[in-house]
Order: structure tokens, then sequence, then C-alpha cells
């Protein structure tokens, strides 16, 4: 029912929906088979080849749960071992910063007392003009202690 007036307006909007929904009916004629047992037979067996196809395509797809946590655990103990590898490395830069300086420091040490020494051996003083020759002569001197050293 479709009407102008105020009153009728929800029964005119349900008639027109309801038109609507009939408009778009469709129908899709099929002819009637009267299957027999063979007929039924082939065509489950269709439908399960089809269903096993897809079983394991999706099979396929499925990620195994335990070979997944074992990469997982592998992942964590490669990790671990990084950081102590790290660690280790951290460890070892600081015991060769340490000897470094220790190095640098006897080395200072050797110089400062080979200069020593050298004036004292010589009884020169800086005043003497033969300067030239005793730094020459400690020069040569700390070489050879660094090259001792080194050696060592």
């Amino acid at each position: 029912m479709i009407s102008p007036a105020l009153e009728a307006m929800v029964e005119s909007l349900s008639t027109l929906k309801f038109a609507n929904r009939a408009k778009n009916i469709k129908n899709e004629p099929k002819i009637n088979e009267d299957l027999d047992q063979k007929s039924l037979l082939r065509k489950y067996e269709r439908e399960l080849k089809r269903l096993r196809a897809e079983l394991e395509e999706k099979n396929k797809n499925v990620v195994d749960k335990r070979r997944l946590l074992e990469i997982d655990e592998q992942r964590r103990r490669a990790e671990a071992d990084k950081m102590a590898a790290i660690r280790a490395l951290e460890t070892r830069s600081l015991e060769f910063m340490r000897e470094k300086e220790e190095k640098r420091k006897l080395e200072e040490e050797i110089a400062r007392l080979t200069n020593q020494m050298i004036r004292g051996e010589g009884g020169e003083s800086e005043g003497d003009g033969k300067n030239g020759m005793s730094s020459h002569m400690t020069k040569q001197y700390q070489e050879q202690m660094k090259r001792e050293y080194e050696g060592r």
C-alpha cells in the first residue's frame, strides 16, 4: 500500500522496501536429476579429492610449532653467546688500555732514570755546551731500552 497521507508514511516505506527486495530476486533454473548411487559416489569422490588437496595446501603453509620453538631457543642462545662475547671483549679492551697506560708510564720512568744516569755519570751540566751530545746519547739509550722492552 502506498499513500500520500502522512499517517501512511511508515506503511508506504515498508511497501517500497519490499518492492526493492522483490526486484532483486534472481531465479536460476536447474534440471531435476535423478541421481543413482554410482553418480553420487563419483560426486563424493571428487569432493573428497578437492578437500584433500585443500588440506594439503593448508598443511604446507602451517609452520610446525615445535620447529618454531627450536628456532626461537637457538636465537636466544645465540643472543646470550653474543652478549658474553661482547662482555669478554670489553674486559680485554680495558685490560689492554691499562697495560698500555702502564707501558707509557714505564717508558717515561725509564727515560727519566736514563737522563739522570747519563747526567750523573758524565757530570755534565746544562751550561757546559756539551748538552747536544748528552741529549743525543740519551735518545740513543732511550731507543735501545724501548727496543729491549718491546722485544720482551
